[in-house]
């Protein structure tokens, strides 16, 4: 089938320029001004913004093992409706991601949807920490490997954890938290120095996730000015956020790393702004209701899928910092290059059809009712954001609008 979306201002890599976007066998295949195709379907895109599909490199879909918290269907469907076509799912299911037969449990569930999945396998066997899981047996499956929700503190393993990545050329996405430290934000910085001088000594491409204070990014662009092969992310709640916003105790405001102070939330816009974070993800991470009652006893853990491109745009865009060309860097282009996925990110002719239709001037009020996710755990319920997805199209099929 044949998809054309007339009139669009499409936003490119480096310009936003009013396009007619043809789409056939799941690819672009044409990009002009009056594009006319026989037997197509087309889509009104006058007066919109063609954006690129979101990718969210930091995921937690809960399945297996927490169905009552998200699985891979309503995951996928919070995802399309985010104008996120691709994601990463972490590995700290239960079973964990540490192996094929692991694998297998969720690799049916992925084929069945319609948004791009990219698992990422554990580093160590039950993100136990003292033992690797089989680097080139999972090579042909993943796409990165993570302990996310531990930091792998033995030295010694994770140097060769670096090592057996970097034969295979898939990339290491580091939980940076020293849990020698857990209740001083330096936890965080020294974890990243310690990841960033093994990077440094085996030369592997390692991710930083969620990164929240001003130490850490400053370590961090030391840190690429020197020439480490080093990445980092972080997620809308540590810009949009601070610590003073959890005084309510509201459990919606609990996740790890913590809400800091106003002078990170600072530093981690502008170190996004500069380059030094290369892009934004939303280290989805839905709880049910009754692990979310009171503040002290819940579990960390926000939800984020359904907002992140309205954030991103809210505080970047309608803030005058910056263009969309450079929202659609941070949210599409940059996660695809991390991940070493080809053909995604752009909108280019012979890339992938993974594209999203926006209405960058429509506000609306974050409500838990609206929310598709399984878990309504959000931060942002009861702010207004402007921003809206109408149509998500993965490979070319319009896939939620």
């Amino acid at each position: 089938m044949k998809v054309l979306i007339k009139n669009s201002n499409v936003v490119f890599d480096d310009c936003v320029k009013k396009k007619d976007i043809l789409i056939e066998n799941k690819k672009i295949s044409k990009i002009g001004e009056s594009l006319n195709e026989k037997d197509s379907v087309l889509v009104n895109g006058d007066g919109f913004f063609c954006m690129p599909g979101f990718f969210d490199v930091h995921v937690h879909l809960r399945d297996p093992g927490f169905l009552e918290k998200e699985t891979v269907e309503t995951g996928a469907k919070a995802a399309a409706k985010g104008g996120v076509t691709s994601l990463c799912c972490m590995a700290n299911t239960k079973p964990v991601i540490d192996s094929l037969e692991h694998f297998k449990l969720l690799e049916e569930k992925i084929k069945k949807e319609k948004i791009n999945i990219f698992p990422i396998a554990a580093i160590t066997k039950n993100l136990e920490g003292k033992e690797l899981v089989n680097f080139k047996e999972l090579s042909s499956k993943v796409f990165g490997f993570s302990d996310d929700g531990f930091f792998v503190e033995n030295s010694k393993l994770f140097k060769k954890a670096m090592e057996e990545a970097k034969k295979i050329n898939i990339p290491i996405l580091s939980h940076c938290e020293d849990t020698f430290l857990l209740d001083d934000e330096a936890s965080e910085s020294v974890a990243i120095a310690k990841t960033i001088a093994l990077c440094l000594l085996t030369n592997c491409p390692v991710h930083i996730c969620h990164v929240s204070t001003k130490d850490s990014i400053m370590l961090i662009k030391a840190a690429k000015e020197m020439g480490v092969k080093i990445t980092a992310e972080t997620a809308p709640h540590y810009f949009m956020l601070t610590e003073e916003d959890a005084k309510g105790k509201d459990p919606n405001f609990k996740m790890n790393p913590p809400l800091r102070k106003k002078e990170d939330r600072a530093a981690v816009e502008n170190a996004i702004l500069d380059g030094t974070l290369d892009c934004i993800a939303t280290d989805h991470a839905p709880h049910e209701k009754e692990n979310k009652k009171d503040f002290k006893t819940a579990l960390n853990g926000v939800i984020g899928l359904e907002t992140l491109f309205s954030s991103t745009l809210t505080n970047f865009y309608h803030n005058k910092k910056t263009s969309l060309s450079f929202i659609a860097k941070i949210l599409s282009k940059n996660p695809a290059k991390i991940l070493n996925i080809k053909n995604k990110g752009e909108i280019e002719i012979g890339y992938d059809a993974d594209l999203v239709l926006v209405d960058i001037n429509k506000s609306f009020e974050v409500k838990e009712k609206d929310f598709i996710s399984k878990s309504k755990n959000s931060p942002f319920i009861g702010k207004v954001l402007k921003g809206k997805v109408l149509k998500t199209f993965c490979g070319g099929e319009l896939i939620h609008e």
